[in-house]
């Protein structure tokens, strides 16, 4: 549990106005993760969100926004390679009369499949990524990665790496 309350004052409007921010952040996280095995473990994450802002100046606005998390994680290990398949599920939810949003009361969804490949081998080590998004009332995305990883001595390790993403 996280909880979170920030006052931030700032100069905008003209005197007597007394311009400041305050914010409050809520956040409850609950993992509850399980070995099954000598080479399989599977992780359960659940999280909630809670954000809400209000802005007072010489014209007042606020913002409330709640976020909840579902992720189920499955890890195989054997023999210096990991192989891990997740899925998750978002929902966000925004309510807002910011004057650039026009009275925004959104609803957003995303369900992912993420699939992640690890390999050690004495100083080297490699890994693969891709990752399925689909967000409600947008075009669903597919991004990626690949890594490499050489380990130099005790103190000094060489990696390289490239992927996408999207906003």
């Amino acid at each position: 549990l996280n909880y979170t309350r920030m006052k931030g004052q700032y100069d905008r409007s003209t005197p007597p106005v007394d311009d400041y921010d305050t914010s409050k952040t809520a956040i409850a996280h609950l993992k509850w993760g399980a070995p099954w095995g000598p080479n399989y473990r599977s992780d359960v994450q659940v999280s909630r969100t809670h954000l809400n802002i209000d802005r007072r100046n010489s014209a007042p606005e606020s913002l409330k926004a709640n976020s909840t998390s579902l992720v189920w994680q499955n890890i195989w290990s054997l023999q210096g390679h990991k192989v891990s398949v997740n899925l998750e599920h978002i929902e966000d939810r925004l309510n807002t009369d910011y004057a650039w949003t026009q009275n925004v009361d959104e609803k957003r969804t995303q369900n992912a499949l993420a699939l992640g490949w690890n390999y050690n081998f004495g100083s080297h080590s490699f890994n693969a990524h891709v990752r399925h998004d689909d967000v409600r009332n947008q075009k669903s995305k597919t991004t990626g990665s690949l890594g490499y990883g050489l380990q130099l001595n005790d103190k000094w390790r060489w990696t390289a790496s490239a992927g996408t993403a999207f906003r």
